[in-house]
């Protein structure tokens, strides 16, 4: 009961880094940025797929496409994280 008390804890306290803290899904970002009063996190929920479509990475077939056996389908999953800073003055 100890270890299942400690995995418990673990998954559900808050994560932070840098003092903000990170949303663990879409939900709980969308749920921050009303806390918080802005959008930040979703800003960058949108702004990633757009960047990774701007280079090219994949080859989007669209939905109902059949890949057959020359082709992987992926699935998208965000991880929030948040970037040091150093050139930033207080």
């Amino acid at each position: 009961m100890s270890n299942e008390a400690k995995l418990h804890s673990f998954r559900s306290k808050p994560i932070c880094m840098y003092g903000l803290q990170l949303p663990r899904n879409h939900s709980e970002a969308l749920e921050l940025g009303c806390i918080n009063g802005n959008t930040t996190w979703r800003h960058a929920e949108l702004t990633e797929p757009i960047q990774i479509d701007e280079c090219e990475s994949f080859l989007d077939k669209g939905v109902g496409f059949n890949p057959g056996p020359d082709y992987k389908c992926i699935r998208v999953h965000m991880v929030y994280a948040v970037k040091h800073d150093s050139q930033h003055k207080a």
